[in-house]
């Protein structure tokens, strides 16, 4: 076989690689995954000029805001609510945004914002989460939702600094993992698709995959007070989370 043969047939398995999207999650449980990726090396180190270079995933996290819930109990719609002129929806946005390659909304469409519509037949946050994690292009999703609008930028920037393959969750003093203020890394986009079609939660979706917890000794040390993942369902959480801690 001559060297420009191989070459076409290597390209040829770069791109079927880039047209799965260069996600581990899709192939990385088979070793073709890792022999594919050995060969692009090869190519690309030795031939960058026969050998385009394969589109990169971004190691900047997406982010991506819960929006979808009816919020039966607040009485309208959260996201609009507005603490000090400001809705949530723009508070945890502008909490997020110095974290994130970009933005996205997990619910309905809304005017002046990307939003993805649940991508798997399923109810409730890991559908939103399974569909974000489907399409990343990044190598991990931030996951907040839209009525914790006292999160802090600080706090974010240290989930993202932990290192682990495993979606990083604060553990509270009572034991409650903060699913809704976590990081997922998109390896687990079947695992989360699968579990959110058989009628499981981001809770079941841990259990299965496990995950790198961050106990409270930990975010305090960052500063962290448990405002970050405080939720504002009813007026009275509203008017609670202001007492505690203002905006």
């Amino acid at each position: 076989m001559s060297s420009d043969e191989l070459i076409r047939i290597i390209v040829a398995e770069r791109d079927e690689l880039a047209a799965a999207g260069y996600e581990y999650r899709e192939l990385g449980e088979s070793g073709r995954a890792e022999e594919l990726e050995r060969r692009v090396q090869i190519v690309e180190t030795y031939l960058p000029d026969r050998c385009p270079s394969l589109p990169s995933v971004s190691t900047t996290p997406l982010g991506a805001i819960l929006t979808g819930g009816r919020s039966t109990r607040m009485g309208r719609d959260k996201a609009d609510v507005e603490i000090e002129d400001e809705t949530m929806l723009s508070l945890v946005s502008r909490a997020l945004s110095p974290c994130v390659s970009r933005t996205v909304l997990l619910g309905p469409d809304r005017e002046g914002w990307e939003s993805w519509p649940d991508a798997v037949h399923a109810q409730g946050p890991l559908a939103g989460i399974a569909t974000a994690l489907a399409r990343a292009t990044s190598d991990r999703v931030i996951l907040l939702a839209v009525d914790q609008p006292f999160v802090r930028t600080a706090t974010l920037q240290e989930l993202i600094g932990v290192e682990s393959g495993l979606p990083v969750v604060p553990v509270d003093e009572t034991g409650t993992r903060q699913v809704t203020c976590a990081i997922y890394p998109t390896t687990i986009a079947s695992t989360a698709a699968e579990e959110a079609g058989a009628g499981g939660s981001i809770q079941t979706l841990l259990d299965t995959v496990s995950f790198t917890p961050v106990a409270p000794d930990e975010w305090r040390s960052w500063g962290e007070d448990g405002r970050s993942w405080f939720s504002v369902d009813t007026e009275d959480d509203l008017a609670k989370g202001l007492s505690r801690f203002g905006n």
